[in-house]
């Protein structure tokens, strides 16, 4: 397990994590280091995306497709900011489909306790949706 810790710290994340061990909470700890050695890649290579796309308007779907796949999300919505406003930018379902152009404007006032904390922080919020706020959506 250390030698797992030491290439996750050296940004090593090309080979599973393969430790075999009859302590239970040993091989459960392989498992949980090999996912995050998984999701670190794989937010690298987001992050790589990113930097070379070019044009914003594919850069939304395209950020947004990769959040809901890491997040194993069943839809998501990106918002952008307009002051002390969010509006929605793009809706996608986990499988590509859009989302119907129903999600609401937020502001401090009206938005779900999600929307208003991101608002007040000024900075992007993430968070399991509750099933009043996903309705809200439309």
């Amino acid at each position: 397990m250390a030698g797992e810790a030491d290439a996750i710290r050296h940004f090593e994340f090309s080979k599973p994590a393969t430790v075999e061990s009859p302590v239970l909470e040993v091989s459960k700890l392989a498992l949980t280091m090999d996912s995050m050695k998984r999701t670190i890649r794989r937010f690298l290579d987001i992050s790589m995306a990113v930097a070379a796309e070019n044009n914003f308007d594919r850069l939304l779907p395209q950020l947004l497709t990769e959040t809901i796949s890491a997040a194993d999300a069943d839809a998501g919505v990106l918002y952008l900011t307009d002051k002390d406003t969010l509006l929605p930018a793009t809706g996608l379902l986990s499988d590509g489909g859009e989302l119907p152009p129903s999600a609401p404007r937020a502001d401090s006032a009206t938005g779900s306790p999600l929307m208003r904390a991101a608002i007040h922080a000024r900075t992007a919020r993430s968070a399991r949706l509750a099933e009043a706020e996903i309705d809200a959506l439309g």
